[in-house]
């Protein structure tokens, strides 16, 4: 099978949907399971299993408990959202385990220098990426909790607090290269007199991880002292001279409110003129910096409008949601409203729209 990883398992807690690759009928379906194991027990995890016909199967493990949303004997079509992605049974870390079965034997979808001759997909998608930033956050936690519980979010950094106490700005980073390389940490005053620079070797040979396979974790100890800046303070992060994120944080003397996000950066189409039989994704636009300003954990809720009827209002944790082939007719308009949210407020929405031809 291939296995799927999320980030983490505040991901799984906020929702990360599963959805059918292929039309088929629902064979058979198990629920019920705890979704937050993290060993090899042996026991079976959450799963439906689909039967397209001619012999060949999909299978989906290690499913979220009481998230799965079909029932046997149903059709469903490629792109629909069958369950949620969770970490239930034989399992270490929140991840789908995917199958693609041909009279009961398990193939390799894909094909790669490793795996020569046919690939199953329509279209294959990638499985190299380049390393990235993908989670960030403040804590004056001495340690991080360990998974499944989630790490500590401060909004802000308190000046005589965090004076006093280890104030961590923590990063995770995902698919670190086999090879070193150079970590600049930048730290920026609001007003840009103050610069302070940290710089690290990164030893990507190491056969180590932090939060499961390729998802490493670093820190960057921060003090402010009631002489400091208050405002808003950045922290650029450098990979081997190129910038890999630069993070918004406010320094404050003060608790503060709750704030909401800024919008996404840009939302697109896949395809961007879809065919009936086209799954369409919503993918949202990376943006270098944080969109919520407290440091919450963020999320988007996709609303989508068939013809002027919201047939499907989804949060999720990922940067992209999906709309069913052959849930559309030729010359209806599809329209995809994306909010950003911290779990409670949420941005102004970015739309986009198209036709079906």
């Amino acid at each position: 099978g291939t296995d799927i990883s999320i980030i983490s398992f505040e991901y799984q807690d906020i929702g990360v949907p599963v959805v059918a690759v292929e039309e088929g009928i629902v064979k058979k379906i198990y629920d019920g399971q705890p979704d937050k194991e993290l060993t090899l027990n042996g026991l079976q995890g959450n799963y439906v299993l689909i039967d397209h016909g001619n012999g060949v199967e999909s299978y989906y493990n290690h499913l979220k408990k009481n998230s799965i949303i079909v029932k046997e004997k149903q059709k469903v079509y490629p792109g629909e959202q069958i369950a949620e992605l969770g970490s239930s049974g034989n399992s270490t870390w929140p991840h789908l385990h995917f199958e693609w079965r041909i009279n009961g034997k398990s193939i390799d979808p894909f094909t790669g220098p490793d795996h020569p001759g046919k690939s199953y997909w329509r279209e294959q998608p990638l499985y190299d990426f380049p390393m990235i930033i993908v989670d960030w956050g403040m804590t004056y936690e001495s340690e991080v909790t360990k998974p499944p519980h989630t790490i500590p979010r401060e909004k802000c950094a308190l000046m005589e607090i965090s004076k006093q106490k280890k104030l961590q700005l923590w990063i995770q980073v995902i698919n670190v290269q086999n090879e070193k390389y150079i970590r600049k940490w930048e730290i920026v005053s609001p007003d840009g007199a103050y610069k302070k620079e940290f710089v690290q070797e990164i030893d990507g040979t190491k056969k180590w991880h932090g939060l499961g396979s390729s998802q490493w974790r670093y820190t960057y100890n921060l003090g402010f002292s009631k002489s400091s800046m208050s405002g808003v303070w950045k922290l650029i992060i450098y990979h081997d001279s190129q910038i890999g994120k630069e993070l918004h944080f406010t320094v404050s003397n003060n608790e503060i409110k709750n704030r909401r996000p800024q919008k996404p950066a840009g939302i697109r189409f896949e395809p961007e003129n879809p065919k009936t039989d086209d799954v369409v994704t919503c993918r949202v636009s990376r943006s270098l910096f944080n969109l919520d300003p407290d440091l919450d954990k963020e999320r988007y809720r996709f609303e989508w409008i068939l013809n002027d009827e919201v047939v499907r209002n989804k949060i999720n944790a990922t940067m992209c949601d999906y709309f069913p082939a052959y849930a559309a007719n030729h010359g209806d308009t599809l329209i995809c409203r994306v909010y950003a949210s911290d779990g409670e407020l949420e941005s102004e929405a970015v739309t986009i729209n198209t036709q079906y031809h």
